[in-house]
């Protein structure tokens, strides 16, 4: 910046510190205890590169002598100089902390002081008796037993208060501290239900879980072996006890703090990073007990045990001593009290992060472990997570409770079991005024009216919930085709079930979106539609990684079938051909799923493994053993479609048709083919896909020729409608439609195998035997049509009424009118 030329200098000059008053100041205001004054030399011996220290009392003063690099002359020919130099980069923290010491000593005030050390192969000795007083003067003889460097205070006293800043402060030495031939005793690490180590990127310490949670941590931060500040701080983890230890910790004037820069972040960066293990690490650990925790706790004896650190009612003091109690369960007892300390700091960490739970999401992915854990436990004793809660509070509008163990389930309804007072304040918590008893009145409530799925044949089910989504997804015994059902409830209530493609997955789902007010249509979803099938693909990962729990590779039944037709459903969505691999769920690839050419059970990782040896494995077709093969009705051909283009896999010949093309044959009511005779002056019109019908044949006779289904053709003149965009139905029901003959119930009905079925038996289907066999299709698609609209509720009058025209043009098309 150029001077003003208005300006004009004056005078210049210079300004001097007394260096006595500076050192005065730095003297009575920096360590809060004069007797603390061995903590700096512990920094500057760590700091030099010693690899022990060791403390002598003696009736003439203490003697502190280390190893490691010496000092010199010319850095202790003033001593305290470099408190007042720029240290960018730490290397003349040896010198700063032997003038803290140095300073803090003089407070006591000692006879003298001496430093003795070693330089260029002579002995010196630094002599100080005061602030303004020292000097440095040759030792005489080197001993060469004698420590590299030595300081010795002069002052009679039993040095108790040392010892105790010692014990204190310097706990996480890095290297050992001997006091009177004694071992400093270091801290113990390995404490708690949980605990850690780490060692990385300079940054080092350990933590461990508190008997109880606390809503803090609390932490010490070290630097070069010396406790210099206590810090309380939240952890986006759990919140835990430790320590920390980075050596670019720049400490405040007072040299108990640290000042909050790039290396006070970084520290902090690694606790919330280890502290965010230790929270997947106890969430794991407590489903490993949580069962048998819940099993023990029936005993209400033992229900004391259970978070044992607070206090007893009355109520329970009563209990306690009236059941049998834990003599002789000690084991349980001590399962108990470490599950109590893993749930109570989960809880801790679940309130600390309800916001993210609720939401359905975080930057970090915590609050799915968090809703995923054990927290509490269910009416009948089992492990009860918050996802479920939360799902089901969104539409029931509170979080029922009992204050007793049943013997029997309360229905559709997840009650959370209140072992003791504690479990109630936690839910009070996280559901504030959203917590009461178990009613009578909701457990009797329709269940078609809650997203839970009833169906007792379901292998797995997970309740979930994603923003205004909430329900249940499960996978059934009997898998569909090769499409997922779904059931809708919205606005109004439920809406009914559709079948739905879900890139080939063939799930069950009960979905609520309180923005639905008609059941979604495949071909044109709306909004809600989408955040609901959105939220259903995202529980899927864990779905059928809780299926993989079930499986028995050397287990060849029609369950064990089943679970294996919706690995493979799910392996297909995610796999690498090229890789052998499904990197986005890397335990998908470690099961044995495919049979080899010896009917062995292999891995895409044993795929990998012998791709990577240069053999190419050759494998079944299927992938059931041939006696299970008719159970396969949706992807008898997993295998072709996975490896069909893969070099590394040969597929041994073909897949067995599904055993659903055996019910393409069926039996009609006899009809009678009324062929209208065309006009002597046209020729006569060529034949059109019409169906064919059934004799029936007298008892006795041989049976005549089976027809074949005519929903074939049905499906194609809906598809040809569905084209020129006069039907309104979804793809995947026109392609579910089948025909069959049992003449009870109603006329189009779904069926489990997720099909609709049109039943020829049925009244309404006499008319055709008096038809044309063109016109037979055609009455036929008009009555699938008015029955799928009444099932699905998605057309209104004005499409039906379109598709009624447009069917008449298209049958007068097919007429050749």
């Amino acid at each position: 910046m150029a001077p003003d030329p208005r300006e004009r200098l004056v005078a210049s000059g210079s300004f001097r510190v007394d260096r006595n008053r500076a050192l005065d100041k730095l003297m009575r205001f920096q360590l809060p205890e004069a007797r603390m004054y061995p903590l700096p030399w512990v920094q500057a011996a760590v700091a030099g590169g010693a690899l022990g220290i060791r403390i002598v009392p003696q009736p003439a003063g203490l003697e502190f002598s280390f190893d490691g690099r010496p000092w010199t002359v010319a850095e202790l020919n003033d001593p305290y100089r470099h408190l007042f130099d720029e240290d960018p980069d730490g290397t003349k923290t040896r010198n700063r902390e032997l003038a803290i010491g140095l300073l803090t000593a003089l407070r006591i005030p000692p006879d003298h002081i001496t430093a003795t050390f070693v330089d260029d192969g002579a002995q010196y000795v630094l002599h100080v008796s005061d602030i303004s007083n020292e000097h440095i003067e040759p030792s005489g003889t080197l001993d060469p037993k004698a420590p590299l460097m030595s300081l010795f205070v002069a002052v009679k006293t039993s040095f108790a208060k040392e010892r105790e800043f010692l014990e204190r402060y310097a706990r996480h030495c890095p290297i050992p501290i001997t006091i009177a031939r004694a071992r400093l005793e270091a801290a113990s690490d390995a404490c708690g239900a949980l605990s850690a180590r780490f060692d990385h990127n300079g940054i080092s310490g350990a933590m461990h879980l508190p008997e109880w949670a606390p809503p803090h941590s609390r932490l010490s931060l070290v630097t070069h072996g010396v406790i210099v500040a206590e810090e309380t701080v939240k952890l986006s983890g759990l919140q835990v006890e430790g320590w920390v230890r980075n050596d670019g910790f720049r400490k405040t004037l007072s040299q108990m703090g640290v000042v909050k820069d790039a290396f006070y972040l970084q520290a902090m960066g690694a606790l919330t990073q280890y502290s965010q293990h230790m929270l997947k690490e106890a969430a794991a650990r407590a489903w490993q007990k949580a069962t048998a925790c819940g099993q023990v706790l029936a005993d209400e004896g033992m229900r004391l045990c259970w978070m044992p650190w607070e206090t007893a009612n009355l109520s329970e003091r009563l209990g306690s001593f009236m059941a049998p109690g834990t003599r002789g369960r000690s084991v349980e007892a001590a399962v108990l009290r470490e599950q109590s300390v893993l749930v109570s700091a989960l809880r801790q960490a679940a309130l600390h992060r309800r916001a993210d739970i609720v939401a359905d999401r975080s930057p970090d992915g915590l609050h799915d472990v968090l809703a995923d854990a054990p927290l509490l436990f269910d009416a009948l004793g089992r492990p009860l997570s918050l996802r479920p809660l939360l799902a089901q509070a969104r539409w029931l509008g509170h979080v029922p409770t009992v204050d007793s163990r049943l013997a029997e389930a309360t229905g559709p309804l997840t009650a959370a079991w209140v072992v003791r007072e504690v479990d109630r304040q936690f839910l009070e918590g996280f559901f504030p005024e959203r917590v009461q008893g178990l009613r009578a009145k909701d457990a009797a409530a329709d269940p078609a009216a809650r997203p839970v799925l009833d169906d007792p044949s379901l292998l797995v089910k997970r309740p979930f919930m994603s923003g205004p989504v909430s329900g249940e997804v499960g996978l059934s015994i009997s898998p569909h085709p090769r499409t997922s059902r779904l059931r809708w409830i919205g606005q109004t209530g439920p809406m009914g079930a559709i079948v739905w493609d879900l890139r080939g997955l063939r799930m069950e789902a009960t979905l609520h979106h309180p923005g639905l007010t008609a059941v979604p249509r495949e071909a044109a979803p709306t909004p809600e539609a989408l955040a609901a099938l959105g939220a259903v693909m995202s529980e899927a990962p864990a779905l059928y990684q809780l299926l993989a729990r079930e499986y028995a590779p050397d287990e060849d039944t029609p369950r064990m079938a089943a679970v294996r037709e919706h690995l493979m459903d799910f392996m297909r969505l995610t796999f690498d051909a090229q890789n052998l691999d499904t990197p986005a769920v890397p335990w998908l690839a470690r099961m044995p799923l495919m049979l080899d050419k010896a009917g062995r059970r292999v891995s895409l990782e044993e795929l990998r493994g012998r791709s990577a040896s240069g053999q190419r494995t050759p494998v079944r077709a299927s992938i059931h053993p041939e006696r299970l093969n008719p159970l396969v009705s949706g992807y008898p051909d997993h295998m072709a479609m996975l490896f069909g283009a893969c070099p590394q896999v040969e597929v041994l010949g073909r897949p067995p048709s599904p055993s659903a093309q055996a019910a393409a044959a069926v039996r009609l009511p006899r009809t009678s083919r009324v062929e209208p005779k065309p006009a002597q002056d046209a020729p006569a019109r060529p034949a059109v896909g019409l169906p064919k019908t059934a004799r029936v044949e007298p008892k006795g006779e041989a049976p005549g020729d089976l027809v074949q289904d005519p929903s074939e053709d049905l499906r194609a003149w809906l598809a040809e409608l569905k084209r020129a965009g006069s039907c309104q139905i979804p793809e995947a029901t026109l392609g579910a439609l089948r025909l069959v003959n049992s003449g009870r119930g109603r006329f189009l009905q779904y069926r489990p195998d997720s099909t609709w079925a049109l039943d020829a038996a049925h009244a309404l289907a006499a008319p055709l035997a008096a038809l044309a066999p063109g016109h037979a299709t055609a009455y036929l698609v008009s009555l699938a049509h008015t029955g799928l609209n009444r099932a699905l509720s998605g057309v209104t009058d004005a499409q039906d009424a379109l598709f009624i025209e447009a069917l008449a043009r298209l049958a007068l098309e097919k007429d050749g009118a």
